[in-house]
């Protein structure tokens, strides 16, 4: 098990459990909630499948010379960046996925750890 292994199940959770939560909303609030949803599930997988490829990369790139790691982790960059384009460019062109839900999965590892962070920060402050 590698040093990431705990922090990405747990934001993975957390990604699920809010999916969860949307797909309710899409039930409730759009006209045609299965786009919605196929468009949230499918750029959610890929979302965390390129959050678990980065925590490997960082991983391996840490046993590695500098110079090396930072090829290696640029390369990787850019093929994450690859992958995203792709995800986007087949949510927009096909009628299956709904483009603002897939946006929305492309964003949800982001916002899950920014608020994880304000709520670990506000607990310190308030502690002090």
């Amino acid at each position: 098990m590698g040093a990431t292994d705990s922090i990405c199940k747990n934001i993975t959770k957390k990604v699920i459990i809010i999916d969860a939560v949307l797909i309710v909303l899409f039930f409730i609030l759009t006209k045609n909630p299965m786009n919605w949803v196929y468009g949230l599930l499918f750029s959610s997988f890929f979302n965390v499948l390129k959050f678990r490829i980065l925590a490997l990369n960082i991983e391996k790139a840490v046993n590695m010379s500098p110079r090396k790691a930072q090829v290696y982790v640029g390369a990787n960059y850019f093929l994450r960046y690859i992958l995203t384009a792709v995800i986007i460019v087949i949510a927009f062109k096909t009628e299956y996925f709904n483009p603002i839900s897939v946006i929305i999965g492309l964003l949800l590892i982001k916002m899950v750890i920014l608020v994880d962070n304000i709520f670990v920060h506000s607990k310190g402050k308030s502690k002090n």
